[in-house]
């Protein structure tokens, strides 16, 4: 069992996710935006992140470096929602910031699995 850190503004984005990650077997912690999310990465030891990339505050690609510059080997995960032209160069930002995997919402629970289990896989043969 693995201890996820979920950050994301939509509760029924957050709550969905939550469910398929700890029908997965894992422990969630959670927080509702990138200034609390990286408040939690601080605080818990965990062994993967999944972020949303449009948040208040500050958003997922800065949260993403954030957590990128406090440990280059964490796994990271992020999700987006976003409907506009751009999401190519979004997604492509995201991974250039430090995410393993760009995944669009909705996505398949499969998919959310097969990249969780290769990141975590990762982590543990290191």
């Amino acid at each position: 069992m693995a201890r996820i850190l979920l950050v994301d503004d939509d509760d029924l984005s957050q709550s969905i996710l939550r469910d398929l990650l700890g029908g997965f077997g894992h422990q969630v912690v959670e927080a509702a935006d990138s200034v609390e999310g990286l408040k939690c990465f601080q605080r818990f030891e965990v062994d993967l992140v999944i972020s949303d990339l449009f948040m208040p505050q500050h958003g997922g690609l800065e949260f993403i470096r954030n957590i990128r510059a406090l440990d280059p080997d964490m796994g990271i995960i992020a999700v987006s929602g976003i409907q506009l032209d751009a999401k190519k160069v979004i997604f492509d930002q995201a991974l250039q910031a430090g995410a393993a995997y760009a995944l669009e919402k909705p996505f398949r629970p499969k998919v959310l699995q097969q990249a969780v289990e290769t990141l975590l896989g990762d982590a543990n043969s290191g």
